[in-house]
């Protein structure tokens, strides 16, 4: 009896040390680094950006964007980088920031939003660039199909956009939309 009594008991000790440990802790995952995000500049004057002077052809255009119509996300660490070739994910987001703006813009002198959406709810397909480049003709008519403006004028049809190019295109429809937005209140 004894030795049943052992037996037992030797039986009892080697389950617990096998399958009394509870289930297996599993390994931990090793942390990964949060996404470093860079935050948008929030621009109030032309002065903030570090890489435009006075001197630049699109100096006053720019200036336009940032201080009258404000328009946000210009920039990337104050920078403008006025010389860079336009890329169409350059067009869509600041042209899209554009937008928004002017729906601000549209809002402060009363007009309504579903009025708003009514006339420039538009869907407009941002251009893809060819040989890696987008055209004068291309921008303009993407700004036309944005903003609802047939007024927008392309001076220069085939030549490449740069950035600075586009702030002068971009505050030219931005003045026209707000002239439209006025005759039709």
């Amino acid at each position: 009896m004894k030795r049943n009594l052992l037996l037992v008991l030797a039986i009892f000790v080697f389950s617990i040390s096998i399958f009394g440990q509870g289930s297996p802790k599993p390994t931990p995952t090793p942390l990964t680094k949060p996404p470093v995000y860079i935050l948008p500049d929030v621009l109030t004057s032309i002065s903030q950006v570090k890489d435009v002077t006075s001197k630049d052809e699109y100096f006053i255009h720019l200036k336009a964007l940032i201080e009258s119509h404000k328009v946000k996300n210009l920039t990337s660490q104050y920078k403008y980088n006025g010389s860079a070739n336009l890329t169409s994910a350059d067009l869509s987001y600041m042209a899209s920031n554009g937008q928004i703006a002017m729906m601000a813009i549209a809002k402060e002198r009363g007009m309504a939003e579903a009025n708003y959406k009514a006339q420039f709810g538009r869907v407009c397909v941002t251009p893809t660039e060819t040989n890696g480049v987008l055209t004068d003709a291309v921008v303009v008519d993407h700004l036309k199909c944005r903003f609802a403006l047939a007024e927008v004028k392309n001076s220069t049809p085939t030549n490449i956009v740069t950035k600075g190019r586009f702030s002068m295109l971009l505050n030219q429809a931005l003045n026209l939309w707000i002239r439209k937005i006025d005759a039709l209140k």
